[in-house]
This record gives C-alpha cells, sequence and structure tokens, in this order.
C-alpha cells in the first residue's frame, strides 16, 4: 500500500522480494519475485513478527528486519513501520489503537512528504543514464553525460561524469556526489558515496524506472526524455488510475465544471473503496471510463482542462 497517498492498496509486479531471518524472527509471506499482485485478493501480503525477552530488544529486532526485508516494484509500508518504530509513544508501550490516526499520522503530515536524499538520487542519476550505453562528451580524459529524472512530482536534471568506477553527479541547487561502485551483483551494489559506505538493492522495469531501496528509504525514479519535457501542470489535472481495479462509480460528464477536491470516480480494488477526487478546478473535458470496466495502473479516467 501507499501509505502517503491514504494507504492506497497497490498492484503490480514484484521485481525484487526478500524476507529477513535472524534470532528472534518469524515471517510469513505468499509471494515470491516475479508474481504479479492483482486487485482481487487483500492487500496483506506478508507478515514480520519479532519477539525478545523485552519490548525493547523486539523492536531492536523487528526494526532490523525490517530493514533486511526487500520488496521492489510497488509501494509497501516499509517506511512508515520503520518510522512508527522509532516513535517514542510506541516505544513506550503507551500506544493505544487510536494513536495512529489521532497523533501519529498528523505529526507525519506536518513533516511533509518522503523526499529522496541527494545520494539516492545521484544513484539513479548513474545507473539509469547506464541503461541505454549513454554516450558523451569527453574533457580531460573524463566521460560526461545528461540526464533527467523524476520522483513523484520532482522532476531534475543532472549531469554525470565517470572516470573508470567514478562517477561525478551534479546539479544546480545540488550538493555534488562523488559516486564509486564497489561491487555490483545481481541488484545488490555497494557504493560509496561522498565518502560514506553504503549498500542498496536495486531493480528496473522495462519503463526505465529504477527502484531503489537503501535499506530505510524505497524509492522510485522515472528516466525522462530531454526531447519530450513532461507539461507537469497539465498531468496534474489529468487523472489516472493509480492501481488496476473495477470502476465501481463515475461521479461527472463531460463538460461540467468541478472544483479541486471533488469526487470524480470511485475505484474498487483488493476488497476497499478508493475515492478519487479533482486535483485542480477546471471543465471535464474527456471521461473514459464507465462502471463496471476493469482498468489497469495508469489507465486515463478523467481529463481536466484547468482554470488558468
Amino acid at each position: 500500500e501507499d501509505c502517503e497517498a491514504g494507504f492506497v492498496p497497490q498492484t503490480g509486479l514484484v521485481r525484487d522480494w526478500k524476507m529477513p531471518s535472524g534470532k528472534g524472527i518469524r515471517t510469513d509471506n505468499g509471494i515470491v519475485k516475479g508474481q504479479m499482485i492483482t486487485p482481487y485478493y487483500d492487500s496483506m501480503l506478508a507478515k514480520l513478527i519479532a519477539f525478545g525477552e523485552t519490548r525493547h530488544e523486539a523492536i531492536r529486532r523487528l526494526r532490523r528486519a525490517l530493514k533486511e526485508t526487500v520488496l521492489l516494484g510497488l509501494s509497501s509500508n516499509k517506511p512508515f513501520l520503520l518510522g512508527l518504530l522509532e516513535d517514542p509513544v510506541f516505544v513506550m508501550g503507551e500506544a493505544t489503537t487510536r494513536h495512529i490516526e489521532e497523533t501519529y499520522l498528523p505529526q507525519k503530515e506536518n513533516q511533509g512528504c518522503f523526499s529522496p536524499s541527494d545520494a539516492m538520487w545521484s544513484m539513479a542519476a548513474i545507473l539509469l543514464s547506464r541503461t541505454q550505453g549513454a554516450t558523451g562528451w569527453r574533457s580531460t580524459g573524463v566521460l560526461s553525460w545528461p540526464v533527467r529524472l523524476k520522483f513523484q512530482q520532482t522532476q531534475r536534471d543532472f549531469v554525470v561524469s565517470q572516470d573508470g568506477h567514478q562517477y561525478c553527479v551534479e546539479a544546480d541547487g545540488f550538493e555534488t556526489q562523488d559516486v564509486i561502485i564497489l561491487n555490483e551483483a545481481e541488484g545488490e551494489l555497494t557504493l560509496q558515496v561522498n565518502g560514506i559506505r553504503s549498500s542498496v538493492t536495486v531493480a528496473l522495469d522495462e519503463q526505465q524506472c529504477l527502484y531503489i531501496d537503501n535499506r530505510s528509504d524505497v524509492a522510485m525514479f522515472e528516466k525522462l526524455s530531454f526531447s519530450n519535457k513532461r507539461d507537469e501542470e497539465e498531468l496534474g489535472a489529468n487523472l489516472v488510475a493509480p492501481m488496476s481495479g473495477r470502476i465501481a462509480d463515475v461521479k461527472v460528464k463531460a463538460g461540467e465544471t468541478v472544483n479541486k477536491g471533488d469526487l470524480l470516480v470511485v475505484l474498487e480494488s483488493m476488497k476497499m473503496f478508493q475515492e478519487l477526487n479533482a486535483q485542480k478546478a477546471g471543465t471535464v473535458s474527456e471521461v473514459y471510463v464507465t462502471p463496471d470496466q476493469q482498468v489497469e495502473v495508469g489507465h486515463p479516467l478523467i481529463d481536466v482542462n484547468a482554470d488558468e
């Protein structure tokens, strides 16, 4: 599920899946790498249990086990759970069944949405610019090339320079990242970024989307073409399916005016109903779906001509 989008259930292909092990850890799961997660079943696909002689010992074990867990290809609640395990109220055993909704989530909203670190951006810039054998220009023996990336609604342009196994990633308003790839095998990378050693798990799909798990955070980066720059304002007004599922209801018709936040479509997925709202005020120009229609992730639902 996508916790930052209201815990919306997620569907898609499992690009990588690794469960933890160790003392005090038990796992139950029903998925494998390469499996397609469909909208027809409950969104709980695995359970991770930790136990210890004390609550603090069990929390430490669970935190370590979560960091060792890898799920790439679709969003999961791993980062959310890691954050919750750091919450003082939970750590002290004082959390009630209302704590997450009434206290923890409002605090998270005040902190803002997750944003990848400069180190994660630099890893994505290097790995995605290598996917098609980038060619660039040389100066003093160093090969350099540009790359355009997108994370959620944030788009950034980088210049990657390579000298053997050493890379330099630069961008406006971005701290220069010096990266050395120490080891690379079957999606597991060991790198040194600005002198700090780290290990990450990565997976690449057919649409030039790269998934990175650095043990604490998970991010998906998309490689964009410089010749086809996306109009983010236009994309933001239109509605596409955030998951696979069945159209339960369509609330608008072409030609109607809508305000930001108005309900446009109700989508059923994994036994849950998801209300999809207008992101901007404007006029509905196209309605692409009807009730009971099955849709896949990314299927266009409603086009809205945003008010200027």
